[in-house]
């Protein structure tokens, strides 16, 4: 069923709470985690940040028991830049997807975003860079948001830890780094995640005299071990086989590295 953009709302979760098991489902529906946490996420959503924004259909316009929240994003504060925000959790729902919903959340929330004060906004995406170039967003340099997290450190406390993570950067020649951006055919991408700028602000701010944090590089898989001797013999030569080896065991996963992150940032007004 096609839809009349102008019928749906974009509208703060925090102002319509009776929507939030839906939007849970939404979200859940492509970042899989427990209900409980996800809804104890959702419900962090107010006027100050984080803002987690519905788009809405109307009563009349579901069919098949279709849940009436078709879209999610989900506006933060960024460290340090007073006039930014950080935009997350965009979402439409599979049902609804190429009827220009994305494009539409994306307006409502770039609107509502101007009119809580904001001039630019940021987000990172690892696969969907084409779609936000065409909505006029550019590549830049990685910047931090904590998301619901960002009143436990104040701006004068980042931008000394800031300080401290680039000192302890230029101090690493070998490993990953707490920031760092790269440039491949004229885009920035990130070998970090924010997830891991966060871990790095906790762990320097868990205490007042702790030292600067420095990333953890994740410990390479165990060696293979040598083919053992099988000590029977081969029924027509007599000369002894060699055991197969055993499978390598998997390697460790590296939850903090994606492949490639692309930083993008778009002017408002």
């Amino acid at each position: 069923m096609e839809l009349n953009s102008t019928c749906l709302e974009c509208i703060p979760l925090h102002k319509c709470t009776q929507l939030k098991d839906d939007c849970a489902v939404l979200l859940n529906s492509q970042w899989p985690r427990s209900k409980t946490a996800r809804l104890h996420s959702l419900l962090k959503s107010c006027d100050a940040l984080p803002c987690s924004l519905l788009l809405v259909l109307p009563v009349q316009s579901t069919y098949d028991g279709e849940s009436r929240v078709v879209g999610h994003s989900r506006i933060c504060p960024v460290q340090g830049r007073p006039l930014a925000c950080w935009l997350e959790s965009v979402i439409i729902s599979t049902r609804r997807r190429g009827q220009g919903l994305g494009r539409l959340m994306m307006s409502k929330t770039e609107d509502y975003a101007v009119r809580l004060g904001f001039e630019e906004v940021y987000l990172s995406t690892h696969d969907k860079q084409n779609f936000y170039e065409h909505l006029g967003y550019g590549y830049t340099a990685p910047v931090v948001s904590m998301g619901s997290n960002a009143h436990l450190i104040a701006g004068s406390q980042f931008k000394k830890l800031r300080e401290e993570l680039n000192r302890t950067n230029n101090r690493t020649d070998n490993g990953p780094k707490c920031v760092s951006s790269a440039v491949t055919s004229g885009k920035h991408h990130s070998t970090n995640t924010v997830e891991q700028l966060t871990e790095c602000i906790d762990s320097s701010t868990a205490s007042p005299g702790a030292p600067p944090p420095v990333a953890i590089r994740s410990a390479p898989p165990p060696p293979t071990p040598p083919p053992v001797a099988n000590q029977s013999a081969h029924p027509s030569t007599g000369a002894h086989q060699s055991a197969p080896p055993p499978p390598t065991p998997p390697s460790r996963v590296n939850r903090q590295t994606f492949t490639e992150m692309y930083w993008m940032r778009k002017q408002l007004v």
